[in-house]
């Protein structure tokens, strides 16, 4: 039974059901060779049509220095596998697990570098452009951590406007982090917790 008043226990809980069943899947798998893994790739998948909106075509202009400016000059994609780790825009929300949320180490308007989370809208390749790809994102509001000694627990709201208005909607596929989230809705506050799997630690002590 899981405790609604209890999101915190209940994702740890579920990630490390999460990380055993990967464990024992991988065990079970033939082992390949490095030649042949995906393991440091980042690869779209299951295209879609998508259409840019004005305020993503201006932030791969002032973010990422594109100069792109026709609205249809995007292929769109549903599915991103990072460095073997599979995200699936335009899930938002789902629980535990949500492929659609994202964390980023990015820094803006004179700020440090620090973990910044988001749900992919979708994921997109400019047409002629040889970078691995872009998503298109809504962010969450800045993180607040749980956990005292532990970095990859934290607490966001859904409205993450000032974050975008200090790093755009934007982001490289190659700036986000390869890590599973699972997701907790704190109904009382209106918070959402949420935990993952692997990363780094950017917050100041």
């Amino acid at each position: 039974m899981r405790d609604v008043h209890r999101p915190e226990e209940n994702l740890v809980r579920t990630t490390a059901q999460d990380i055993a069943v990967h464990y024992l899947n991988l065990k079970q798998s033939e082992l390949r060779e490095l030649s042949r893994a995906q393991c440091h790739e980042c690869v779209l998948s299951y295209a879609i049509d998508v259409v840019l909106k004005t305020r993503d075509i201006d932030d791969l202009r002032i973010h990422h220095n594109s100069g792109v400016t026709d609205h249809y000059a995007a292929k769109g994609f549903k599915v991103a596998h990072i460095m073997s780790v599979h995200f699936r825009s335009g899930s938002w929300p789902s629980y535990p697990r949500c492929g659609s949320v994202i964390t980023c180490v990015l820094a803006g308007a004179g700020r440090q570098r620090r973990s910044l989370y988001a749900r992919v809208n979708f994921f997109f390749k400019i047409f002629g452009d040889k970078t691995p790809g872009y998503a298109s994102v809504s962010w969450f509001s800045e993180p607040q951590y749980i956990y005292k000694d532990n970095p990859l627990g934290v607490k966001c709201r859904e409205d993450g406007s000032g974050v975008r208005d200090e790093v755009g909607s934007v982001v490289k596929i190659t700036q986000i982090d390869p890590s599973q989230i699972m997701v907790e809705h704190e109904v009382e506050t209106g918070f959402y917790v949420m935990i993952r799997d692997s990363g780094y630690n950017t917050r100041k002590n």
